[in-house]
């Protein structure tokens, strides 16, 4: 179905019919209503709508995709079944870009068992590029704002924004895997889960580089039930972080035994918050549930820079640390200015080297 642009309306409001039908094309917009596959070319103002029930239909996109101009589109997914759902799927192994203020909402009522994801990425070396993207996926399952196969290249420009919303399980902002990159500056993740874990960027077995650029805000938020509730954490040797000016609040009840951290590095993770960086950890458990609340987290061998970097932990939590090095061999360097406020019972830095 075509539909006037902004733009177009305005043409036709102080030019009249007769010069609008010598643009011809140029400003029209597309609505579609089915899914779209392949080696996808959208224009400015198009939207891709789809509503599916319990069918193989399990994305509104998949291919690869060029926004002409440099515009925007908006995608709405709709699913309500019992499967793996995804907003857009990028898999053709080149590059993509969505240009600047696109929009892509994914909605799934599929049980705990099953994934929502805005954007997947799904390996071979396939990117995207945009600028101002936002991304909301609201799930009763699993909800991915935006998951990284192995080798792709992510570039979200400036100011794009990511919310994953689960209801009933766990959710993840970004999921970075082996070999994947991202660049981003001011970037914004709202990330909220019930149970399991709720992460605002997680990686998978090593060799990640993540660049959130200056002033990116991670804000992730757990339920009473969730195992762990962590702003970033590597999981694999070779992952890299920089960013200046980086905020990460990370808050909420979670289980017994479980845990609130802002950054989690394992062994050989490098990480360097250049200056005036912000972690604020905030939690109303009780101590009798032993859950452990943490600015940094860190393993053996990890490295971490950071200057006039500012921690923060709220909370009557079992353990309140501001600072928690697990091993042997890590660098953690609280540059000039650095701060760390503990607001209840706890210590500021932990060095717990444990016996064999």
């Amino acid at each position: 179905m075509k539909k006037l642009t902004r733009n177009k309306k305005l043409l036709w409001a102080i030019l009249g019919t007769s010069f609008l039908g010598s643009i011809g094309n140029y400003v029209e917009a597309t609505d579609y209503t089915t899914r779209q596959i392949g080696s996808l070319v959208f224009a400015d103002g198009d939207t891709v709508a789809v509503t599916t029930a319990n069918s193989n239909i399990y994305s509104a996109i998949q291919g690869g995709v060029q926004v002409t101009g440099n515009g925007k589109i908006k995608v709405d997914y709709t699913f309500t079944g019992s499967q793996q759902t995804y907003g857009v799927q990028l898999n053709n192994g080149a590059g993509s870009n969505f240009g600047t203020g696109t929009i892509i909402n994914a909605t799934s009522t599929a049980p705990t068992g099953f994934a929502t994801y805005g954007i997947n990425l799904q390996g071979n070396g396939t990117s995207l590029t945009a600028d101002q993207l936002a991304i909301t996926v609201n799930s009763q399952g699993h909800a991915y704002g935006f998951f990284t196969g192995n080798n792709d290249s992510v570039n979200l420009g400036n100011k794009s924004h990511i919310t994953a919303i689960s209801t009933g399980s766990s959710a993840v902002g970004m999921y970075q895997t082996p070999g994947s990159s991202l660049i981003a500056d001011q970037l914004t993740l709202d990330v909220t889960g019930v149970t399991s874990n709720t992460y605002g960027i997680t990686t998978n077995a090593g060799n990640t580089q993540i660049d959130l650029g200056s002033d990116s805000t991670i804000n992730v938020t757990g339920g009473a039930g969730s195992n762990s509730i962590i702003g970033i954490i590597f999981h694999s040797s070779g992952d890299q972080l920089t960013a200046n000016k980086l905020t990460i609040n990370a808050n909420g009840l979670a289980s017994p035994n479980s845990h609130i951290r802002g950054l989690e590095l394992v062994s050989g993770s490098v990480v360097d918050l250049g200056t005036d960086s912000k972690i604020d950890i905030k939690s109303n458990v009780a101590a009798a549930s032993q859950t452990e609340i943490t600015g940094i987290y860190a393993e053996s061998n990890a490295k971490f820079t950071a200057d006039h970097l500012a921690i923060k932990v709220s909370g009557t939590a079992y353990n309140s640390m501001g600072v928690f090095v697990y091993g042997t061999n890590s660098s953690i360097k609280l540059g000039t200015g650095s701060s760390i406020a503990l607001n209840g019972a706890g210590t500021g830095i932990v060095m717990y080297n444990p016996v064999n």
